[in-house]
């Protein structure tokens, strides 16, 4: 099915009560579209209007997308996405120039001869912090630009680096000219730059021909839904993916929280705190000492 006959279907509207409807749901995002574009489908489908995302896919990707709905997204900042797991097949021989399958070929190289012990020293060379080049094709800003916008415009980019950490990464010859790998790894981490440096490696070139991420901090793969499945229920409260520990408020202490002022809270360890009115969760705020001061509320 072309892409625009798919996104057209998957666009098609479902009734539903959209008021005041705010958590998040764990999306499977399919290839061929941007995260931005699963964001409108979403939008349209549900009649939903206020959406965000966290952690990036590319195109080609597929995978977990976090997806925050309504109020819900002023506490996008607070979700722990990291580390970030992604599976990925790497085509050697054939560099592209975005390091995916939706480039251009820019060069070819012959293939090289290597064993499943030779890949796991690469591997093993590439854990730990350290820097990595950002690829031309990519959402870093210079000067204000997109690196991608400058490049599709032909001009020059100078490619960044980005401090990153590689927890794990492990890989299997397929075939002489395939590779499989499996990595865990920091947000900021591109794993078609990891794809290109396993190949520079081995002394090839080559590129990503399919991406998919699996992990987003706690959240995995099997916990997500289709975009043609999206439904009211697959709905969570935001304040399920916030870690942190709990305090309820009496009509006072709401009335002070509720605007902006702080309380006094006695016998509780400093720190971040989910807070709760008659079971609804108000919004976070931070204990300093004995006053419990308002951070990021909701409106009730």
């Amino acid at each position: 099915m072309p892409s625009w006959m798919q996104k057209k279907a998957l666009c098609q509207k479902i009734p539903m009560k959209t008021e005041q409807i705010s958590g998040y749901l764990l999306l499977n995002k399919p290839s061929g579209i941007t995260s931005n574009d699963a964001l409108k489908i979403i939008k349209k489908k549900c009649g939903i209007k206020k959406m965000g995302h966290g952690g990036t896919l590319d195109p080609f990707a597929t995978g977990l997308l976090f997806v925050v709905i309504g109020e819900s997204t002023k506490f996008l900042p607070y979700i722990q996405i990291e580390p970030k797991g992604y599976t990925a097949i790497l085509k050697l021989g054939i560099e592209t120039d975005t390091l995916d399958s939706d480039g251009l070929v820019i060069s070819q190289a012959p293939l090289v001869s290597f064993d499943d012990k030779k890949l796991n020293d690469i591997c093993q060379g590439l854990l730990g912090k350290r820097s990595q080049l950002a690829p031309v094709y990519s959402a870093k800003k210079i000067d204000g630009e997109r690196s991608y916008d400058l490049a599709r415009r032909g001009l020059d980019v100078v490619r960044k680096n980005c401090q990153i950490e590689v927890y794990e990464l492990r890989a299997e010859k397929i075939d002489d000219s395939t590779i499989s790998f499996k990595t865990l790894c920091s947000s900021g981490t591109y794993v078609r730059v990891l794809g290109e440096e396993i190949a520079k490696e081995l002394g090839c070139v080559g590129h990503l021909t399919s991406l998919d991420r699996y992990r987003l901090g706690d959240f995995h793969s099997q916990q997500s839904i289709d975009v043609d499945d999206i439904q009211t229920k697959a709905i969570t409260p935001i304040q399920e993916a916030i870690a942190g520990s709990r305090i309820d408020l009496d009509d006072t202490q709401f009335k002070f929280i509720n605007v902006g002022r702080p309380i006094k809270i006695i016998n509780q360890n400093p720190g971040r705190y989910l807070v709760f009115y008659k079971n609804n969760f108000l919004g976070l705020c931070v204990l300093d000492g004995d006053l419990l001061k308002p951070e990021r509320l909701n409106v009730l």
